[in-house]
């Protein structure tokens, strides 16, 4: 997402419920891929979710980010 659109997005989201906490939620596996299914260790949840700690910028190369982007750590 570009910074433009989150701006956006985040401006719509506060004008109609406020301002509250962002956060973000990641899974370690691809859709369809969880412990229920037994098919990983249990000792790993499906999914995590975080709060926003530091925003930068990073200027490593994967090459779909392109050389510089912004890294949100959680």
């Amino acid at each position: 997402m570009k910074i433009s659109a989150m701006i956006e997005e985040l401006k719509r989201l506060k004008e109609e419920h406020g301002d509250l906490e962002v956060t973000c939620t990641h899974s370690l596996f691809e859709d369809g891929y969880s412990f229920e299914e037994g098919r990983v260790n249990e000792s790993f949840p499906d999914t995590y979710e975080t709060t926003a700690d530091n925003i930068c910028i990073a200027t490593t190369k994967p090459e779909h980010f392109g050389e510089k982007h912004i890294r949100i750590w959680m």
